[in-house]
């Protein structure tokens, strides 16, 4: 995605659309300073008239690890559910994903039903009896309470 807003905002700036291009080169350099592209963060950085580049790198590798992770995980499942075109198929995919992601043994996903105000339930999945259950049941949270 850096390398992509870079390589925009290099044609833009290019073709004389400064103030677009900075905004793409500055949204380009702040990627590849979180993701540690020293290459990309200097290009952009020249690209913006930035002299001195400040590349923050954590000494601590777990650190980095973990990061790097999370957006490896990030970048799995936009690929995978921008893909799936049928919504229940999309609801259970999302409960199965977010579930794997954090180690959870149960996942429930609910959605608010804008004319009613209530809350429904559509996916419940349990890892321990491998089951999933789409739901469509509707939950009032204001009528439990007088």
């Amino acid at each position: 995605m850096g390398k992509g807003l870079y390589e925009y905002g290099i044609f833009l700036k290019n073709h004389g659309r400064s103030d677009e291009a900075r905004k793409k080169l500055e949204a380009a350099y702040l990627i590849f300073k979180e993701i540690g592209s020293r290459d990309y963060l200097n290009k952009a950085g020249k690209a913006l008239g930035i002299e001195e580049i400040e590349f923050y790198e954590s000494p601590d590798s777990m650190q980095r690890l973990k990061r790097r992770e999370t957006l490896s995980s990030i970048i799995k499942v936009s690929q995978t559910i921008s893909s799936i075109l049928q919504l229940e198929v999309l609801l259970e995919k999302i409960v199965s994903l977010a579930m794997e992601t954090i180690g959870a043994q149960r996942g429930y996903l609910f959605i608010k039903n804008e004319e009613s105000e209530n809350l429904e339930l559509k996916v419940r999945k349990s890892v321990l009896e491998n089951t999933i259950v789409l739901w469509n049941i509707s939950l009032n949270p204001l009528s439990a309470y007088p």
